[in-house]
């Protein structure tokens, strides 16, 4: 069966990264976190976001220290930011909500995500 081209190539231009998603009103991002590091990070991969922080996982002070690290990554308010699933996990799943396209835009460029 022939492929139509056009379509692939449709499909193609507006394909994200596979740890990115979007939905109505958020650009869902599946992250790994690594607590106690040298410092606070954020290395993003071909396939994978890592979270580099130097907090420890006790009493929630590293998923503090992600979302304050990801608002400075992306320039935001860390009420925009929030862990949905993973609190006790090294991968977790974060919401990043938006208010226009033009900050949905903002923070797909800032993952490579166009």
């Amino acid at each position: 069966m022939k492929e139509n081209s056009g379509d692939k190539k449709k499909i193609n231009s507006n394909k994200l990264p596979p740890f990115l998603d979007v939905k109505s009103n958020a650009v869902i991002v599946e992250i790994y976190v690594k607590p106690n590091s040298k410092r606070d990070t954020i290395k993003i991969l071909e396939y994978e976001v890592i979270v580099q922080t130097r907090k420890s996982p006790s009493k929630g002070k590293a998923n503090k220290s992600v979302i304050k690290i990801m608002s400075d990554f992306l320039q935001i308010n860390s009420s925009y930011i929030e862990i949905v699933r993973g609190l006790r996990n090294r991968n977790k799943i974060v919401s990043i909500y938006y208010n226009n396209e033009e900050e949905k835009q903002e923070i797909l460029n800032r993952f490579g995500g166009n």
